[in-house]
C-alpha cells in the first residue's frame, strides 16, 4: 500500500562557520491525509435492503456514514483520514445479502473486499501511515 510521502521543507539555512558547529537550518515535515474510497455493488440492481457500512475515522463517524445503496447496482463514497488515525468499517446486514458486495480502496490501492454474502460486524481495521524521521548533526549535543 502506498501513501503520498510526506513534504519535507528546509528553510533558514546558516552554514556553519569554518570549523565550528554554529549552522543551523529549518525543518518542516507536512503528512497528507489518506484518501479512502468504497465501491458498493448490488448484483439484482435494488440496492442494499437495509443493509451498510458504518466507518468511523479516529473514533468519529466519517461523513456520510453508514454507507449504502438506496437503489442501484452501485455508488462509490469518498473521505479521508489524517496521518495516525484508525478507520474501523463495520458492516450491519440487510436483505437478500447474496446480492451484495463492496470494495475498500485507501489511496487507490484495493485493501480489502468482501460479499456476495458479507462477513458482519467489525470486518476490516486500517491507519493512515504516519513518518518518522531522524535528524543528526553528528555532534554529541543539540542545538
Amino acid at each position: 500500500m502506498t501513501n503520498t510521502p510526506p513534504t519535507i521543507t528546509l528553510d533558514n539555512i546558516v552554514d556553519a562557520s569554518c570549523g565550528n558547529t554554529d549552522g543551523a537550518v529549518n525543518v518542516t515535515v507536512s503528512q497528507t491525509p489518506c484518501t479512502y474510497t468504497i465501491n458498493l455493488f448490488d448484483s439484482y440492481g435494488d440496492g442494499w435492503n437495509g443493509a451498510g457500512l458504518t466507518v468511523t475515522v479516529g473514533g468519529v463517524a466519517a461523513p456520510g456514514s453508514p454507507f449504502t445503496l438506496i437503489a442501484g447496482f452501485n455508488g462509490s463514497f469518498t473521505f479521508t483520514a489524517l496521518p495516525g488515525q484508525a478507520v474501523v468499517f463495520d458492516y450491519a446486514p440487510g436483505a437478500w445479502e447474496g446480492e451484495v458486495s463492496y470494495e475498500i480502496y485507501q489511496d487507490g490501492n484495493l485493501v480489502f473486499n468482501d460479499g456476495p454474502n458479507p462477513a458482519t460486524g467489525i470486518v476490516f481495521t486500517s491507519s493512515c501511515p504516519t513518518y518518522t524521521y531522524s535528524w543528526s548533526n553528528g555532534g554529541a549535543t543539540e542545538d
